[in-house]
């Protein structure tokens, strides 16, 4: 009787540490992350370019030169012929030195340039990647990977 008690006991023991694991999972932060990040953006564009983001706003797309050089080359290209720019910010953070910016239309209200965010608390911008906003939250990030890099400019076509 003794060893049947323990049994369920462990049993019991295992279901709640179980059941608290899963509950804690589902209860940390994936709306209040993306409700923190996009409080981050909103500051950002503020402070370091006097902008306010508004609804029309659905994207935020960075081009950086850190990681994957041919990855951000290929996604420089990708933002001149895949990317809405009417509901677009798109972030420059490289300088130039590793990825042709030349390319880029500066005239374009909506391409912002910051080579010198390296030495500031927005870590959020440091790679390239997109960042889509509904609804004064953000939605989806992707940060372009060289393993995923056809799916991921796919997906974000289907976005557009």
């Amino acid at each position: 009787m003794e060893k049947q008690f323990l049994h369920y006991s462990n049993l019991i023991n295992r279901t709640t540490f179980i059941l608290i694991v899963i509950l804690g999972c589902l209860g940390c932060g994936g709306d209040k992350t993306k409700t923190t990040d996009y409080k981050i953006v909103k500051k950002y564009f503020w402070e370091r370019h006097n902008l306010r983001l508004n609804k029309d706003i659905k994207q935020v797309v960075v081009l950086s030169e850190n990681g994957c050089v041919p990855c951000n080359t290929r996604f420089a290209e990708f933002i001149l012929y895949g990317i809405k720019k009417s509901s677009s910010i798109i972030l420059v953070t490289a300088s130039g030195a590793r990825i042709d910016l030349s390319k880029l239309d500066e005239e374009n209200k909506n391409i912002l340039y910051d080579q010198n965010i390296t030495d500031t608390p927005y870590t959020l911008f440091n790679e390239s990647k997109i960042i889509f906003i509904n609804n004064n939250s953000i939605d989806t990030i992707i940060t372009i990977d060289a393993r995923q890099i056809e799916k991921q400019f796919e997906l974000i076509k289907m976005r557009q």
